[in-house]
């Protein structure tokens, strides 16, 4: 690495492990004088305002000095204030565990989809309480013994819509909730032909079965959609009254150097694999769900902002957004009618905006967590851990710009063929034959192939590049991200200012001999 050759700096996200990267780059800032931008996502993001104002020893303090109660709101130090403190941390907790095991029945199922089987067991835990919530209900309305399984059923149906309705195309959402649409009327006919005999208490029996088979699924409906969807908005483990005073006294200096932060919106792009719903019908056919259906599914897509351009208030507002951990640990910010969240989401690695600066500009990129290979941590004061690291990155970095791809090709298509808003049917003119499922598909293909412009990927591969990483793991949600306590954050400095002296100082040595 040439020390004295221009170098922008990118910072990966991670909570209090931002006080890693805080480090970082205090010993960066003594060993290279040309430091020239920032970018940064989550707690990444606000190091690099520090960066940008040139404040980056009073950055490491501020992370030194932190401690769990001062985001933890209200402020002060009352007795009544710390009350009140450990209820809102016990009921947060408790919403944490909520928002977590509901996320595959809200608008959230993307972080579902991305946790993987590690959420099978709340999400089941969640399930089993809503339809055990919908079965009290509807039993105490109706005879519970006398439509036991009528109940069930409508209480599991409820939640099946539930999940259909955030997490599939319209065409198979619109399957789902039609037939249980049409099942009271089913009951109510079978009870009415399984009856002894036709009469008026016959009749009377069959329609309040029909009746609790609505209600059910009607309540399983309402209380998960309630629990999952309400809670998350409005309350929030940690506050952000401490990180807006923080930034204020930042934002007091002057700004030296353009600095970056990513934040995500939730948006709707299409399935790249089969963008297209399978449609049995022939090509002629006339289509009953009036045009093609997009194959649809909602995912973070990043959002960067240049902060040195913005006024103070949404240099603040922009990263309180960047640092928004998902899942009600700190409230989503809205800019107009939108909401934006942590950064993190859709690109924790930030390095889309620097690509856009001068190519004679080395890159130095630091993650939160060890690089590995087979398995097993690579050396980083190494060229040969470099060329790892390098490798990682790149790869990663496909991962996080194929969602933006994805998003410009959704209203690329949606303008084209004037989707209404919140749909993801294709109107047609006539039969399907004027635009049939396969002219679609090829369309839906080209434009995510012309959306890959610029190339990042190229872009990125022909700049210098140098990480630096932890050796050691730094922990999970609870113990890493969420460590918000004095002893913890103290290890994590150190460990930054150990690993990159050590990587920065051989890196240099190699660079010399070269």
């Amino acid at each position: 690495m040439d020390l004295g050759k221009p170098t922008v700096v990118v910072l990966e996200g991670g909570g209090a492990k931002g006080a890693y990267s805080a480090a970082v780059m205090s010993v960066l800032k003594t060993k290279c004088k040309n430091l020239t931008a920032g970018s940064g996502a989550s707690a990444g993001a606000l190091n690099v305002v520090a960066l940008g104002v040139d404040r980056i020893e009073d950055a490491q303090k501020a992370w030194e000095n932190l401690t769990l109660w001062q985001l933890i709101g209200p402020h002060g130090s009352t007795s009544q204030s710390i009350s009140i403190k450990i209820g809102r941390t016990i009921f947060a907790i408790a919403l944490l565990f909520l928002n977590v095991s509901s996320a595959r029945f809200s608008n959230r199922h993307d972080y579902f989809r991305r946790q993987g089987s590690s959420l099978i067991i709340p999400t089941i835990i969640f399930a089993a309480i809503v339809i055990s919530l919908s079965i009290a209900i509807s039993g105490a309305i109706f005879a519970l013994n006398e439509y036991k399984i009528v109940i069930i059923g409508g209480s599991v149906s409820g939640l099946i819509a539930l999940a259909a309705l955030y997490n599939g195309p319209r065409i198979i959402t619109g399957t789902i909730i039609s037939g249980i649409m049409f099942n009271p009327p089913l009951i109510f006919v079978m009870l009415l032909l399984t009856a002894s005999e036709f009469s008026a208490e016959s009749s009377y029996y069959a329609l309040l079965g029909a009746g609790s088979f609505a209600v059910s699924t009607a309540l399983s409906i309402s209380i998960g959609w309630a629990a999952a969807s309400f809670p998350s908005q409005y309350v929030a483990l940690l506050g952000t009254d401490h990180l807006r005073a923080t930034l204020q006294t930042f934002l007091s200096h002057p700004w030296r150097r353009d600095c970056y932060a990513s934040m995500s919106f939730h948006a709707r792009t299409v399935d790249e694999a089969s963008p297209i719903v399978h449609d049995p019908q022939p090509a002629a056919a006339p289509d009953p769900n009036g045009g093609l259906n997009l194959n649809v599914h909602y995912e973070y897509v990043p959002i960067y902002r240049n902060l040195r351009q913005l006024p103070r208030s949404v240099v603040v507002r922009t990263l309180t957004a960047s640092a928004a951990l998902p899942l009600g640990i700190i409230k989503q910010e809205n800019f107009g009618r939108l909401p934006f969240e942590d950064g993190g989401l859709s690109d924790n690695c930030p390095i889309v905006p620097m690509l856009m600066r001068p190519g004679d500009e080395q890159m130095l990129i630091v993650l939160l967590t060890p690089v590995t290979h087979h398995g097993k941590p690579v050396d980083l004061a190494t060229q040969e851990g470099q060329d790892v690291a390098r490798e990682k990155v790149i790869a990663q970095m496909e991962v996080t710009t194929a969602s933006r791809r994805r998003r410009v090709a959704y209203r690329t298509f949606a303008r084209n063929f004037r989707l209404r808003s919140g749909s993801d049917i294709i109107p047609l003119e006539g039969g399907r034959g004027l635009h049939g499922r396969s002219e679609m598909t090829r369309y839906m293909g080209d434009l995510l192939s012309r959306s890959r412009s610029p190339d990042y990927t190229a872009l990125l591969s022909r700049r210098s590049i140098i990480v630096i990483a932890p050796e050691k793991n730094l922990g999970g949600l609870f113990t890493g991200t969420l460590a918000f306590f004095p002893s913890r954050i103290r290890e994590f400095s150190g460990y930054g200012r150990e690993d990159a002296t050590r990587i920065l100082e051989a890196l240099s040595k190699v660079a010399t001999h070269a």
